[in-house]
């Protein structure tokens, strides 16, 4: 977040470990959400992937951590709400398309 930004009210933070086709669909329906784009902030939280996961969820212009020092979902998931900005934290997996309210 850049100096000057509002604080977003929510951060999705998405544990991801070899997800690579799957996490665009994710965070395709993120974005598209229809909540307002400037309250909430997506973070993918790399968790040692082997594969194309941090490139793919980087051409989304998301936040992506990486995060290696343990293999799991829940710590990867702790990580992420550790870096987030927002003053509620939200959590979906890397595989899940959520509805466009699903912030709502």
């Amino acid at each position: 977040m850049t100096t000057g930004q509002s604080k977003p009210k929510i951060s999705v933070v998405i544990p991801a470990y070899n997800e690579e086709k799957y996490i665009g669909r994710t965070l395709e329906a993120l974005l598209n959400q229809d909540f307002p784009r400037e309250d909430y902030e997506v973070i993918v939280v790399d968790n040692g992937s082997k594969d194309e996961t941090s490139s793919v969820a980087k051409k989304y212009g998301v936040r992506v951590l990486s995060y290696t020092k343990t293999q799991g979902v829940s710590g990867a998931r702790q990580y992420g709400s550790f870096e987030a900005n927002g003053e509620i934290i939200a959590g979906t997996d890397s595989d899940t398309a959520v509805s466009n309210n699903w912030l709502s």
